[in-house]
């Protein structure tokens, strides 16, 4: 799985994400690895999903532009 630039993943991807650690009995370190994420932000969403705020995660945040997404994917 590629990179997300600057951080910004869907809420479903996050959800789905802290899922796989909680009820898939995954490893943090190894889901991180497996999505090359950080594994202190899958840490943070999981402890933030605990707290009941997951969704409020990037809701400031403008959805990435077709041309911001290909650079992505050129980079």
């Amino acid at each position: 799985m590629e990179r997300v630039p600057n951080g910004r993943y869907t809420q479903e991807f996050r959800e789905e994400a802290v899922k796989m650690v909680t009820d898939g009995g995954l490893s943090v370190l190894e889901l991180s690895k497996r999505l090359s994420l950080p594994k202190s932000t899958l840490t943070n969403w999981i402890r933030i999903s605990k707290a009941g705020h997951l969704g409020k995660i990037g809701k400031n945040q403008r959805p990435l532009t077709d041309i911001e997404r290909e650079l992505a994917q050129v980079k």
